[in-house]
């Protein structure tokens, strides 16, 4: 017999000390949240939680948006059920199990379009999945991407090696507000949706104020202290120029950018 219960599970996110409820898909009494990315994309499982009833879907959800079966997002007539999925990384890449078919299966989703950056100068190491930005003037970098500033920044790149970065990605930087260097950065995309995780900080000093906006919205707002030497920051913006635009946000000082994570919607 079907479970009859009136309610059952959900996943939630918490902040601050308070759940959200991130809720279900398809009517399904249970949601299970299996992954998070680094710009708070949750991914994870509905279930009925009972037999003999429907299959179970995978879902994905971000703040500001609804939980949304994964299944929606692949092209109709796949032959792909979506079941669960269990991860999910910076690129927005996801992984999980289905039916294909009707034969159980593996999965790697990966969106139409993503771009990971790390700043920083020419000849650093680059964390694994990125492509580094060493200041240059805005043009074709290989790999289909199209990117940099407005003028020529490389002088104002670092390189910390610092024992007090958790990674390479927050260890090197630019500077945005240097006399002579670049206040803008931008990014061939097509025009759409786009969620952007992004970071500033330097692990040697806290002598700023960052205000960093992607097209003209705040993504990373907040003073440094010794506690806390980066401040990062998602939202999600529209493109409608061609281009995804990064700027020095007001009442910025001494600005400076780790790393973006651009992830289409």
């Amino acid at each position: 017999m079907p479970d009859t219960l009136p309610s059952g599970s959900h996943a939630v996110t918490w902040k601050g000390g308070a759940p959200t409820d991130i809720g279900t898909v398809d009517g399904l009494r249970l949601s299970q949240a299996n992954a998070v990315n680094a710009a708070g994309q949750v991914v994870g499982t509905a279930d009925p939680g009972c037999t003999p009833c429907g299959s179970p879907r995978a879902w994905i959800w971000q703040a500001g948006g609804a939980i949304t079966s994964l299944d929606t997002l692949i092209p109709a007539g796949s032959g792909w059920a979506l079941q669960s999925a269990n991860g999910i990384n910076d690129r927005g890449q996801i992984v999980g199990t289905g039916l294909h078919n009707g034969h159980t299966r593996a999965y790697l989703l990966t969106p139409v379009f993503s771009a990971t950056i790390n700043f920083g100068p020419a000849g650093s190491a680059v964390p694994v999945g990125y492509r580094l930005d060493s200041g240059a003037v805005y043009g074709a970098r290989g790999g289909g991407l199209s990117y940099g500033w407005n003028v020529d920044n490389s002088a104002n790149t670092r390189d910390r090696n610092s024992a007090g970065s958790p990674d390479q990605r927050y260890d090197t930087l630019t500077h945005l507000q240097k006399p002579g260097g670049a206040g803008t950065w931008e990014l061939a995309v097509p025009n759409g949706r786009y969620t952007v995780h992004a970071v500033s900080g330097d692990p040697d000093n806290t002598d700023s104020t960052y205000r960093i906006s992607v097209e003209g919205v705040p993504a990373v707002s907040g003073t440094p202290t010794g506690a806390q030497h980066w401040i990062e920051g998602t939202v999600t913006v529209t493109v409608t120029d061609g281009r995804l635009t990064v700027t020095n946000g007001p009442g910025s000082v001494n600005d400076k950018l780790n790393y973006l994570d651009i992830i289409g919607s």
